[in-house]
């Protein structure tokens, strides 16, 4: 298979043609492996002074936290993500928890889909997964 990209790269292009030329159903939204600190529950001082809970896979429909105290199935509950400069305030569903040894990757953790998120936060995580996917081996964007 041949083909081509032009420049700047629309990431949202990038990815469906890679998933197409890899011959797998195109998702609609890119996940992101990352690793972004947030704040799971309240934020409150005490919270904001160790975290340690973080994201690993960000989506602009969710993400998932990885977390040594994953929350039931079930449960909607507030949460900060630290995106770069930006805080976001999102609430999210836990569709799936994994204890200590029990998932796929043996890692702790839960998903999460977003249930309330302004427009404008999910505009910043779409622009934030773009600049991360587009960046080179040098930490420069393409252009």
């Amino acid at each position: 298979m041949r083909g081509f990209l032009e420049k700047p790269v629309n990431p949202d292009v990038l990815y469906y043609e890679l998933q197409k030329a890899m011959g797998i159903r195109a998702s609609q939204f890119i996940r992101l492996q990352t690793k972004l600190n947030v704040i799971v529950g309240e934020e409150t001082a005490a919270s904001t002074s160790v975290i340690s809970d973080y994201i690993t896979a960000l989506s602009e429909q969710g993400m998932f936290i990885s977390t040594s105290i994953p929350k039931p199935v079930g449960i909607q509950i507030p949460m900060t993500i630290f995106l770069g400069s930006e805080r976001i305030k999102v609430e999210g569903l836990v569709l799936y928890s994994f204890y200590r040894r029990t998932g796929p990757l043996k890692t702790p953790g839960m998903g999460i889909k977003f249930v309330s998120i302004t427009t404008e936060d999910k505009r910043l995580i779409r622009g934030f997964i773009g600049r991360e996917i587009t960046k080179n081996d040098h930490g420069a964007y393409t252009s």
